[in-house]
């Protein structure tokens, strides 16, 4: 079995990378291929720059090559779709690092000015130099879903880590990290505002000395928003995940349920005349109030008929006399506990067909 010392030297002679100073040196004309010569590593040979294996095809990125388990710490282009494996990676003689399918088609792996040279550090940063040997791109400076140890994360609103959608997948998932200006990090959904409405999770105490990695379901089970996707909430009833549809709707796709759900049947189905709907009260349950129409109203039961009667309605929320009416999709669906009797009630509306 070779050793990463020896992998290391033997990428050496193949492909110009050269030990300096702590560093492996890769220069223009190297070229990386999925299957064969796939990786420039780091002088120790922990940390790798290059493919890795996703699904059926090939992604590139920098991830941990001296330890048995694959893992992915930085993803390039990371919601494109994995590439085959009769692509290449180029350093090209001009100094741009580009993938180069079999038709000739290229893309970008990272947007910089002409680089002379590049370097897989010990630390996982991946780091691109001008001709002056000066820093002028660099891994760390574009996170995924990992920090590693000496790395920042900055209060800026484009150094942000987003979760990947599983293990397996590095394409961006739904939650996010940031530094906020008051020095603390903050989880929050991605697609939301940065508010203490969305908010789940902030420490005033720093990140731990070591890894920081946002993973594909945040930090606990159910209390992230938004963990079962649209018109679906999460059951805190056990250790697993168990995301479960609001009624009249079903999965999106039965095989990965936190993926959201859908009406089971739709008014499209029908001439308008072989459908009505029925309107459902739900306990305990909560969502996002994106209201487009608000109406002071005596009794749940007005607040009910006033959703049923519209047809652009298809849920509404009741609170403290207040009727807001609702189109979908239902985004941040929660579990009241304990439910209160007084708290706001749900409304959805259901469509059936007459026999």
């Amino acid at each position: 079995m070779m050793t990463p010392i020896f992998l290391f030297f033997l990428l050496s002679s193949i492909f110009t990378v050269e030990a300096q100073q702590g560093q492996s040196i890769v220069k223009p004309g190297s070229i990386l291929t999925p299957t064969t010569n796939s990786s420039w590593l780091s002088p120790s040979g922990l940390y790798a720059f290059g493919f890795y294996k996703q699904g059926n095809g090939y992604t590139v990125g920098v991830f941990l090559a001296g330890i048995p388990q694959m893992t992915v710490v930085w993803t390039a282009n990371r919601d494109n779709p994995p590439v085959s494996a009769q692509v290449t990676l180029n350093f090209t003689s001009d100094g741009l690092l580009v993938l180069q399918s079999a038709q000739g088609t290229e893309t970008r792996v990272a947007n910089f000015d002409p680089a002379g040279s590049a370097s897989m550090l010990d630390t996982g940063n991946f780091v691109v130099y001008n001709s002056d040997n000066q820093s002028i791109w660099e891994s760390f400076q574009h996170p995924t879903d990992t920090l590693l140890p000496t790395q920042r994360l900055l209060a800026d609103d484009f150094v942000v880590l987003k979760s990947s959608v599983s293990e397996s997948n590095q394409s961006t998932g739904r939650f996010r990290a940031v530094m906020q200006q008051d020095g603390y990090v903050a989880l929050y959904p991605v697609g939301t505002n940065l508010t203490m409405e969305y908010g789940y999770w902030s420490t005033s105490g720093g990140v731990p000395n070591g890894n920081l990695n946002l993973d594909d379901q945040g930090v606990n089970i159910c209390f992230p928003r938004g963990l079962c996707g649209v018109n679906a909430f999460c059951d805190p009833g056990g250790n697993d995940i168990n995301c479960i549809c609001l009624p009249g709707f079903v999965f999106i796709d039965e095989s990965k349920r936190t993926s959201g759900c859908e009406r089971n049947s739709t008014t499209e189905n029908c001439n308008g005349k072989g459908m009505n709907t029925t309107m459902e009260e739900v306990s305990g349950i909560i969502w996002e109030n994106l209201t487009y129409n608000q109406s002071l109203l005596l009794t749940k039961q007005d607040c009910n008929d006033a959703c049923w009667q519209d047809c652009s309605c298809e849920a509404a929320l009741f609170n403290d006399g207040v009727c807001g009416k609702q189109k979908l999709p239902l985004r941040f669906v929660n579990i009241k506990i304990p439910i209160d009797p007084k708290a706001t009630l749900a409304f959805i509306k259901i469509p059936y067909f007459c026999k």
